[in-house]
């Protein structure tokens, strides 16, 4: 039997596949077990699979030199794939949900646009860090390129981004160059209300992302929402122009999610800040772009699938 496993910084999800779709599917925090062998040991004992079983795996872990997978966030579980020894297909997890979007289940389209079916799309992601990948159509098949850029440095567009940037350097105690992944994620929206206190003098009133969200009254509070949304926007024109990934822009992620949920995603701010800045050609291809909001949480399940027959 193959199993699926979807492990991030924070949750791990497990599935089983029955009949070329995921099944059995169970939610853990990765903090609740020492190890990933002990969360699939429960996940084994829980749904009552005790027959031979191969691995599919996405993972935000990467791997060393021997291929033992590690995170650099707060899961400290490490995936020795030869101790294992039964792992088929071990990716990258927004690899994987990349290749979900070739039979992408459930999407809310934010933005239509022109099809284009012989473009790339590119798949956005903010949560624990923050993912990217291209979906690249090749005749009838797909080739998909993992990335690792939401490391790539954040621009100051204003004096105001440039003061903001700086107070997140001197959070993070530090005095290199500002990577997206720290103003474009879950820890990243924390940073921007960190450094707009240091900035103004405002008293800090929660200690995480999702403690803010309860507080949308506090003047820094919505700043960083409004810095949030001009860095992720920025970020995601970026990643389209630099690949012609006009087929479509896919976003997901838990802050994507939460901020939907609580009505506070402004995709007219948005937009503003994804086609704003750019010269009357690149504008209008990027106004041409579909924008669609990957709502199937078990994305990289089928992914998963889809690239273990690739």
């Amino acid at each position: 039997m193959k199993i699926l496993v979807d492990i991030g910084g924070t949750y791990a999800r497990f599935a089983s596949e029955q009949g070329g779709q995921p099944a059995n599917m169970k939610k853990y925090a990765a903090a609740d077990f020492e190890t990933f062998d002990d969360a699939l040991g429960h996940y084994l004992n829980e749904t009552g699979i005790h027959q031979e079983i191969s691995l599919l795996i996405a993972t935000a872990a990467h791997p060393d030199e021997k291929n033992v997978w590690r995170f650099v966030n707060r899961n400290k579980w490490k995936i020795d794939v030869a101790a294992l020894g039964n792992v088929d297909v071990i990716l990258n997890d927004f690899e994987a949900a990349t290749w979900g979007l070739v039979d992408l289940k459930d999407q809310k389209i934010l933005k239509k646009g022109r099809e284009n079916k012989i473009a790339p799309r590119v798949l956005v992601g903010p949560g624990t860090g923050l993912g990217l990948g291209y979906l690249i159509p090749h005749g009838k098949q797909f080739h998909v390129q993992g990335t690792q850029g939401g490391h790539l440095a954040t621009p100051a567009l204003n004096d105001e981004h440039h003061r903001v940037l700086q107070a997140v350097d001197r959070i993070k105690g530090r005095t290199c160059l500002n990577v997206y992944e720290d103003v474009v994620s879950g820890p990243g929206f924390y940073n921007l209300y960190a450094a707009l206190c240091s900035l103004s003098d405002e008293e800090q009133i929660a200690q995480s992302a999702d403690e803010l969200l309860g507080h949308t009254k506090s003047p820094a509070v919505r700043d960083a929402l409004r810095l949030f949304h001009e860095f992720f926007a920025l970020f995601a024109a970026t990643v389209t122009v630099g690949a012609g990934a006009y087929g479509g822009l896919y976003l997901m992620g838990g802050v994507l999610d939460r901020l939907s949920e609580k009505g506070l995603f402004d995709l007219a701010h948005f937009e503003k800040f994804f086609a704003g800045n750019f010269v009357p050609s690149v504008k209008k291809a990027l106004d041409a772009t579909p924008i669609i909001h990957v709502t199937d949480a078990h994305v990289a399940f089928h992914g998963l699938i889809r690239a273990a027959d690739a």
